[in-house]
């Protein structure tokens, strides 16, 4: 890590009024060079605030652009003045609002290894490769690529309210949820918020109505959707702010952000109390949960598969299907990695087969295993199900009422109600069911 500090250029507004770059670039002798490619996967571009040369004798053979529009990658090329000198630069890029990126790239003189650096703000990841793309006696040149992009969403923060043991297994017959917007001037949000019990998640949205303006207070009727559950299945409430596309992680949409006072879990008609929530909830810290239970990580894994089975899925889908931006890690929706689970279960329906031969497989779980521990599930425990998309076979598709078995990492499926899929390699074996 090093420390910076961006300063006002007065060769910043000559240089955009003029198209000029603020770095010039020069004809070098062959020798050492360094290529640069900042791959921009923001949706807000970059503009260049300093660049300088950081070798004696060195000089741009292209120089760092002013202005990185957002999703694009540019290219620069810094190279010594001759065969054994070095060659390195450093540009400096900040977001529109400001805040502030560094790249530095460096190469020592021939037979010396180089450095390559990159510094990003909190919020923002920032990835560096690189490696030797042509050398030979007149010096070497060296390909680095930055990536810039938005960090994963944070692990929650939870707050803890256990639930009362006496409680604990009290049936649930009705459900509402009231959230409070605060009187922020910005604090509404046109965006969909859902709201997610572990077992169950609903998109909170009332017929006919502005849900989320400021200052607003309103209560939420949530279906049980037909199951049976009780104050001890919950093991959080969460709210989840997606964005545009309805995923979560998405970029916000015109109104921005949301900042949610407090939220009131209301069951059976009795109203637990305010948790206050006070806080922004955007692209970059889309969750906010409040912890019900603590819980080792197979039964969190356990208490927050869901009830109900996602829809059949009939569409084709492209090649993205299982690297989708609204496929989350399980373990940054958890907060915590279970790592690769295998499910035992029914088929609900006759798979779904995509355009990249990837299967579509819904379960009903008979038993999963998560860290070396095997959960079974009977039916006085209450249905449980999860989606598996895994490579098809030679052999004939499976039909809906077969028994499957996957194994694979566990991503969740964030705009389509938060579904845990497993991506799993291969499935099988198989038998019918009875």
């Amino acid at each position: 890590m090093f420390s910076y500090r961006l300063q006002a250029d007065p060769r910043l507004r000559r240089a955009f009024s003029s198209g000029l770059s603020l770095c010039s670039a020069a004809f070098a002798l062959a020798g050492n060079s360094v290529s640069v490619d900042f791959d921009n996967r923001l949706d807000r571009a970059l503009a260049l605030t300093t660049c300088s040369i950081t070798s004696t004798g060195a000089s741009w053979q292209a120089a760092p652009p002013n202005l990185i529009p957002a999703k694009t990658t540019a290219h620069w090329k810094v190279a010594s003045g001759g065969m054994v000198g070095g060659a390195g630069g450093m540009a400096n890029y900040k977001i529109a609002d400001n805040i502030p990126i560094i790249v530095l790239a460096f190469e020592h003189p021939l037979g010396s290894d180089g450095v390559y650096r990159g510094q990003a703000p909190a919020g923002f990841l920032l990835t560096e490769t690189h490696g030797i793309t042509n050398s030979g006696a007149f010096g070497s040149e060296v390909t680095v690529r930055f990536t810039l992009m938005l960090a994963p969403p944070p692990a929650p923060t939870p707050i803890v309210a256990p639930i009362e043991p006496a409680l604990a297994h009290t049936r649930i017959t009705s459900l509402a949820l009231r959230a409070i917007t605060t009187a922020d001037v910005n604090a509404a949000t046109a965006d969909d918020v859902a709201f997610d019990v572990g077992p169950l998640c609903w998109i909170l949205d009332r017929p006919n109505a502005v849900d989320f303006t400021r200052g607003s207070d309103v209560t939420f009727p949530l279906d049980l959707q037909g199951r049976e559950l009780y104050l001890d299945d919950l093991p959080w409430a969460r709210l989840v702010k997606k964005g545009v596309g309805g995923w979560v992680g998405a970029a916000d949409g015109p109104a921005g952000s949301w900042q949610c006072g407090a939220i009131h879990l209301i069951v059976n008609g009795t109203d637990r109390g305010a948790v206050a929530v006070n806080q922004w909830l955007g692209q970059s810290h889309p969750l906010f949960t409040h912890l019900l239970q603590t819980l080792p990580t197979p039964d969190l894994f356990v208490k927050t598969l869901k009830a109900v089975p996602g829809p059949m899925d009939t569409r084709s889908e492209d090649t993205a299907a299982t690297t989708s931006p609204a496929k989350m890690p399980i373990a940054t929706w958890l907060g915590v990695d279970p790592g690769n689970v295998t499910v035992v279960g029914t088929l609900i329906y006759n798979p779904g087969r995509a355009t990249d031969g990837l299967l579509t497989l819904d379960l009903r779980l008979s038993s999963i295993t998560v860290q070396g521990r095997t959960i079974s599930f009977a039916p006085n425990l209450g249905q449980r199900t999860i989606r598996v998309k895994a490579r098809s076979s030679s052999a004939p598709a499976p039909t809906k009422g077969e028994l499957i078995q996957a194994t694979g990492p566990v991503f969740v499926d964030t705009a389509h109600g938060c579904l845990y899929e497993v991506h799993a390699n291969s499935y099988g074996p198989r038998r019918a069911t009875t």
